[in-house]
């Protein structure tokens, strides 16, 4: 999947036993939550959980992320992996 938006771009997305994990490249990784909202928008019905992986776009270290995990029970919440 290739999804192209002004700020931001899914690198890849797979799912699984109604799990969603989604890697993101971002202009601007602050916008993790709000971008994590845009790509759940037409499909939260679909999943039970959902795992939205935002990296900086041109970043040197990859391994920096926020994810930001979805469940309809507890919504939204962002974690920083460094």
């Amino acid at each position: 999947m290739n999804s192209r938006h002004p700020q931001w771009a899914v690198v890849s997305a797979h799912s699984a036993l109604r799990l969603l994990v989604v890697n993101v490249e971002a202009e601007d990784a602050d916008q993790s939550l709000a971008i994590a909202k845009q790509i759940l928008a037409p499909v939260r019905g679909r999943y039970d959980e959902a795992l939205i992986y935002v990296r900086q776009s041109g970043a040197p270290d990859s391994l920096t992320a926020r994810r930001v995990q979805w469940t309809p029970r507890d919504e939204f919440s962002e974690l920083i992996i460094r």
